[in-house]
């Protein structure tokens, strides 16, 4: 998987013992952080090896 493919919801950013997503931190909300749908659908073809992308 492509980096900016990967939500901030599965990153951890620890501080001192404990951890937080990354979304909690930086308050993203649900749907930020990410490409537009097209745009990863495309990202994923071209990762495949897709021809057609």
């Amino acid at each position: 998987m492509h980096p900016a493919l990967v939500p901030l919801d599965r990153l951890a950013i620890l501080d001192g013992i404990a951890a937080r997503s990354a979304s909690d931190v930086l308050a993203y909300e649900a749907g930020w952080g990410l490409p537009p749908e097209e745009d990863r659908a495309a990202v994923h073809a071209i990762l495949r090896g897709d021809p057609a992308a």
